[in-house]
């Protein structure tokens, strides 16, 4: 049988929640999720009990919860091993290049966030956005709209939210999350924390200030 190779040399933590059963006349149904964990190179999967209807704003809270039913899991298989035919593996596979493509959108932003502190500091308001781009890594994060195509609304034709938190060696965090159609990416520092048992995630419900980096009319390749 196939199987997608998912492994990584960092540590990663993932979430996958899939939607509940729409169809379904029992209401206690509603509350029910298939899940997939992913803790390094373990993969665990089952079901556990959330509100009917989720929000991006119940993401620092639904990571806690999802912890603590930890023990109604299962194993399911190794990151390197995850079945072709599983409902998990498209968004999965779908959200591990989703993380790349972003990460490497991040690396280009500088040059234009600098540019931008630059035509702003002519203007008088350089200080204003140094204090803004310079203000509380938590509330700060990246917003990527995918194109919706096939490959996309396969991947994510099931799935309610997916939060991946990777440990990179350098020293920072990465946290990409998706929901309904929107990738959000947010770094932090990662001096202190412990792997293990960090369940933390960013709120990314509250938006502020923003400023459009970059687009692509045409996309990109992969």
């Amino acid at each position: 049988p196939k199987v997608n190779n998912l492994s990584s040399p960092m540590y990663m933590q993932t979430y996958c929640i899939l939607k509940p059963n729409a169809k379904s006349e029992n209401e206690k149904s509603k509350n029910i999720r298939d899940v997939l964990f992913r803790f390094g190179s373990w993969c665990y999967a089952g079901q556990v009990q959330l509100v009917p209807k989720l929000s991006l704003s119940d993401l620092p809270h639904v990571i806690p919860a999802l912890r603590i039913q930890q023990s109604k899991l299962d194993f399911y298989c190794e990151a390197s091993e995850m079945p072709g035919k599983s409902i998990f593996a498209p968004p999965m596979e779908y959200a591990a290049r989703a993380s790349a493509a972003m990460e490497n959108e991040l690396s280009l932003s500088e040059d234009a966030l600098c540019n931008l502190i630059s035509r702003l500091a002519m203007m008088g308001l350089g200080d204003s956005v140094n204090q803004w781009l310079d203000g509380d890594p938590s509330q700060s994060f990246f917003e990527f709209s995918f194109a919706q195509d096939k490959a996309s609304s396969d991947a994510h034709n099931d799935v309610e939210l997916i939060a991946t938190k990777c440990y990179n060696p350098n020293g920072l965090i990465t946290m990409a999350i998706y929901f309904e159609g929107i990738y959000y990416l947010s770094v932090s520092d990662g001096e202190g924390e412990q792997s293990l048992l960090d369940c933390k995630f960013p709120d990314v419900a509250a938006k502020g200030r923003g400023y459009q980096i970059r687009s692509y009319p045409s996309g990109v390749a992969e």
